[in-house]
Protein backbone atom coordinates (compact mmCIF):
# COMPACT_ATOMS: atom_id res chain seq x y z
CA UNK A 1 0.00 0.00 0.00
CA UNK A 2 2.83 2.36 0.82
CA UNK A 3 4.43 1.83 -2.60
CA UNK A 4 1.07 2.48 -4.28
CA UNK A 5 0.71 5.66 -2.26
CA UNK A 6 4.15 6.85 -3.36
CA UNK A 7 3.40 6.04 -7.00
CA UNK A 8 0.04 7.80 -6.91
CA UNK A 9 1.63 10.82 -5.24
CA UNK A 10 4.25 11.05 -7.95
CA UNK A 11 1.72 10.63 -10.75
CA UNK A 12 -0.46 13.33 -9.20
CA UNK A 13 2.61 15.55 -8.87
CA UNK A 14 3.46 15.11 -12.55
CA UNK A 15 -0.09 15.74 -13.74
CA UNK A 16 -0.44 18.84 -11.59
CA UNK A 17 2.76 20.34 -13.03
CA UNK A 18 1.95 19.54 -16.64
CA UNK A 19 0.96 22.58 -18.66
CA UNK A 20 1.16 21.33 -22.24
CA UNK A 21 2.58 18.13 -23.65
CA UNK A 22 5.06 18.80 -26.45
CA UNK A 23 4.10 17.77 -29.96
CA UNK A 24 7.15 16.18 -31.52
CA UNK A 25 7.16 16.42 -35.29
CA UNK A 26 10.08 16.13 -37.68
CA UNK A 27 12.57 15.73 -34.87
CA UNK A 28 12.89 17.87 -31.75
CA UNK A 29 11.48 21.42 -31.59
CA UNK A 30 14.14 23.99 -30.79
CA UNK A 31 11.99 25.67 -28.16
CA UNK A 32 11.57 22.64 -25.87
CA UNK A 33 12.38 23.50 -22.28
CA UNK A 34 13.08 21.26 -19.29
CA UNK A 35 9.42 20.45 -18.72
CA UNK A 36 8.89 19.48 -22.36
CA UNK A 37 11.98 17.26 -22.47
CA UNK A 38 11.06 15.60 -19.15
CA UNK A 39 7.57 14.61 -20.24
CA UNK A 40 8.76 13.56 -23.69
CA UNK A 41 11.29 11.22 -22.07
CA UNK A 42 8.46 9.61 -20.13
CA UNK A 43 6.37 9.03 -23.25
CA UNK A 44 8.26 6.14 -24.80
CA UNK A 45 11.08 5.13 -27.10
CA UNK A 46 10.15 6.80 -30.38
CA UNK A 47 12.12 9.99 -29.83
CA UNK A 48 14.70 8.64 -27.37
CA UNK A 49 17.74 8.83 -29.70
CA UNK A 50 17.10 12.46 -30.57
CA UNK A 51 16.04 13.49 -27.06
CA UNK A 52 19.03 11.86 -25.42
CA UNK A 53 21.29 13.55 -27.93
CA UNK A 54 19.80 16.95 -27.13
CA UNK A 55 20.31 16.46 -23.39
CA UNK A 56 23.82 15.02 -23.72
CA UNK A 57 24.84 17.98 -25.88
CA UNK A 58 23.72 20.61 -23.36
CA UNK A 59 23.05 18.91 -20.00
CA UNK A 60 23.60 22.10 -18.01
CA UNK A 61 20.59 23.71 -19.71
CA UNK A 62 18.09 21.28 -18.19
CA UNK A 63 16.67 21.01 -14.70
CA UNK A 64 17.42 17.86 -12.65
CA UNK A 65 14.10 16.10 -13.40
CA UNK A 66 15.36 15.71 -16.97
CA UNK A 67 18.55 14.11 -15.63
CA UNK A 68 16.54 11.72 -13.44
CA UNK A 69 14.50 10.67 -16.47
CA UNK A 70 17.68 10.25 -18.54
CA UNK A 71 19.20 8.06 -15.83
CA UNK A 72 16.10 5.90 -15.72
CA UNK A 73 16.08 5.37 -19.49
CA UNK A 74 19.79 4.54 -19.59
CA UNK A 75 19.48 2.06 -16.73
CA UNK A 76 16.62 0.25 -18.47
CA UNK A 77 18.86 -0.01 -21.54
CA UNK A 78 21.61 -1.59 -19.43
CA UNK A 79 23.88 1.47 -19.63
CA UNK A 80 24.29 1.28 -15.89
CA UNK A 81 27.42 3.35 -15.35
CA UNK A 82 26.06 6.19 -17.49
CA UNK A 83 22.76 5.96 -15.64
CA UNK A 84 24.55 6.20 -12.31
CA UNK A 85 26.40 9.33 -13.41
CA UNK A 86 23.24 11.11 -14.56
CA UNK A 87 21.43 10.07 -11.40
CA UNK A 88 24.16 11.39 -9.11
CA UNK A 89 24.31 14.62 -11.10
CA UNK A 90 20.55 14.99 -10.70
CA UNK A 91 20.81 14.30 -6.97
CA UNK A 92 23.52 16.82 -6.21
CA UNK A 93 21.94 19.57 -8.30
CA UNK A 94 18.58 18.90 -6.66
CA UNK A 95 20.14 19.34 -3.24
CA UNK A 96 21.70 22.60 -4.38
CA UNK A 97 18.28 23.85 -5.48
CA UNK A 98 16.74 22.83 -2.18
CA UNK A 99 19.40 24.70 -0.22
CA UNK A 100 18.79 27.97 -2.06
CA UNK A 101 15.60 28.43 -0.05
CA UNK A 102 15.34 29.51 3.55
CA UNK A 103 15.37 26.55 6.00
CA UNK A 104 11.63 26.90 6.56
CA UNK A 105 11.07 25.60 3.01
CA UNK A 106 13.59 22.74 3.11
CA UNK A 107 11.04 20.11 4.16
CA UNK A 108 8.94 20.94 1.10
CA UNK A 109 12.02 20.75 -1.13
CA UNK A 110 13.12 17.43 0.36
CA UNK A 111 9.68 15.90 -0.15
CA UNK A 112 9.54 16.98 -3.79
CA UNK A 113 13.04 15.68 -4.51
CA UNK A 114 12.32 12.39 -2.74
CA UNK A 115 9.51 11.70 -5.22
CA UNK A 116 12.04 11.59 -8.05
CA UNK A 117 14.24 9.25 -6.04
CA UNK A 118 11.31 6.95 -5.28
CA UNK A 119 10.16 6.86 -8.87
CA UNK A 120 13.46 6.78 -10.76
CA UNK A 121 16.13 5.80 -8.27
CA UNK A 122 15.38 2.52 -6.47
CA UNK A 123 17.09 0.21 -8.94
CA UNK A 124 19.94 2.64 -9.63
CA UNK A 125 20.71 3.12 -5.93
CA UNK A 126 20.63 -0.64 -5.32
CA UNK A 127 23.07 -1.11 -8.19
CA UNK A 128 25.37 1.61 -6.84
CA UNK A 129 25.51 0.15 -3.34
CA UNK A 130 26.43 -3.27 -4.71
CA UNK A 131 29.02 -1.94 -7.18
CA UNK A 132 31.11 0.41 -5.06
CA UNK A 133 34.14 0.42 -7.37
CA UNK A 134 32.00 1.71 -10.20
CA UNK A 135 30.30 4.17 -7.86
CA UNK A 136 33.70 5.56 -6.86
CA UNK A 137 34.62 6.00 -10.51
CA UNK A 138 31.37 7.85 -11.14
CA UNK A 139 31.91 10.10 -8.12
CA UNK A 140 35.36 11.03 -9.42
CA UNK A 141 33.84 11.80 -12.82
CA UNK A 142 31.16 13.88 -11.14
CA UNK A 143 33.67 15.96 -9.18
CA UNK A 144 35.56 16.75 -12.36
CA UNK A 145 32.37 17.54 -14.24
CA UNK A 146 31.09 19.97 -11.62
CA UNK A 147 34.40 21.82 -11.57
CA UNK A 148 34.05 22.51 -15.28
CA UNK A 149 30.30 23.00 -15.67
CA UNK A 150 27.87 25.47 -14.13
CA UNK A 151 24.09 25.22 -14.00
CA UNK A 152 22.27 27.28 -16.63
CA UNK A 153 18.59 26.74 -15.87
CA UNK A 154 16.04 27.96 -13.33
CA UNK A 155 17.91 27.18 -10.13
CA UNK A 156 14.74 27.64 -8.10
CA UNK A 157 12.89 24.89 -9.97
CA UNK A 158 12.14 22.96 -6.78
CA UNK A 159 10.05 25.80 -5.38
CA UNK A 160 8.75 27.80 -8.32
CA UNK A 161 5.82 26.83 -10.55
CA UNK A 162 6.66 25.23 -13.87
CA UNK A 163 7.69 27.75 -16.54
CA UNK A 164 7.84 30.58 -14.00
CA UNK A 165 10.92 32.05 -12.37
CA UNK A 166 10.60 34.12 -9.22
CA UNK A 167 13.12 36.91 -8.58
CA UNK A 168 16.07 35.68 -6.47
CA UNK A 169 15.52 38.46 -3.92
CA UNK A 170 12.22 36.90 -2.81
CA UNK A 171 12.19 36.63 0.99
CA UNK A 172 11.79 32.84 0.77
CA UNK A 173 15.25 32.43 -0.75
CA UNK A 174 18.81 33.04 0.31
CA UNK A 175 20.46 36.21 -1.06
CA UNK A 176 21.85 35.87 -4.54
CA UNK A 177 25.28 36.81 -3.22
CA UNK A 178 25.29 33.57 -1.17
CA UNK A 179 24.38 31.19 -3.96
CA UNK A 180 27.94 30.30 -4.96
CA UNK A 181 28.84 29.54 -1.34
CA UNK A 182 25.72 27.40 -1.02
CA UNK A 183 26.70 25.54 -4.17
CA UNK A 184 30.17 24.83 -2.82
CA UNK A 185 28.89 23.78 0.59
CA UNK A 186 26.19 21.53 -0.86
CA UNK A 187 28.64 19.72 -3.12
CA UNK A 188 31.17 19.29 -0.29
CA UNK A 189 28.52 17.79 2.00
CA UNK A 190 27.34 15.43 -0.73
CA UNK A 191 30.82 14.10 -1.38
CA UNK A 192 31.55 13.84 2.35
CA UNK A 193 28.46 11.69 2.80
CA UNK A 194 29.53 9.46 -0.09
CA UNK A 195 33.01 9.14 1.42
CA UNK A 196 31.53 8.08 4.75
CA UNK A 197 29.62 5.36 2.90
CA UNK A 198 32.87 4.09 1.37
CA UNK A 199 34.57 4.06 4.77
CA UNK A 200 31.94 1.97 6.53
Amino acid sequence: MKRWGILLSFLFFISSCLIAQPVLQDGIPSDMDSDDIFYALLEGEEHWPRLSGVVRQSPDQYEPPVLYAMANKLFMQDEKKAALFWYCLAQIRSLYAKNLAKPSLHAFGEKKISLYGEYFGKAIEAYAFSNTVELQEVINMLKQYLRLHKENYNLLWVYTPQKQIYPPFDHNFEPLSEWENIRKRTFEEYFENVQRFFER
